[in-house]
């Protein structure tokens, strides 16, 4: 039955915040993420034989009506 799970999609895009019930999703700042993919771009393009980079970007997540509370049985 639909009240029995709790669905949580994978981008907070404009779909997950208009359909019905609007999906709980993990919001990443595009501009951030933009910025840091061209900063990137740009070093690798300084340096081809560099390091490669790993990158956590600030997510916050966006708790909407697709999810609800743990009930026990």
């Amino acid at each position: 039955m639909p009240a029995d799970f709790s669905l949580v999609t994978v981008d907070d895009t404009f779909m997950a915040r208009t359909i019905h019930p609007a999906l709980t999703a993990p919001h990443i700042p595009l501009d951030v993420m933009g910025a840091r993919g061209v900063d990137l771009l740009l070093r690798r393009l300084a340096d081809p034989e560099g390091e490669p980079q790993h990158v956590a970007l600030p997510t916050s997540l966006v708790v909407r009506a697709s999810t609800g509370r743990r009930t026990r049985s």
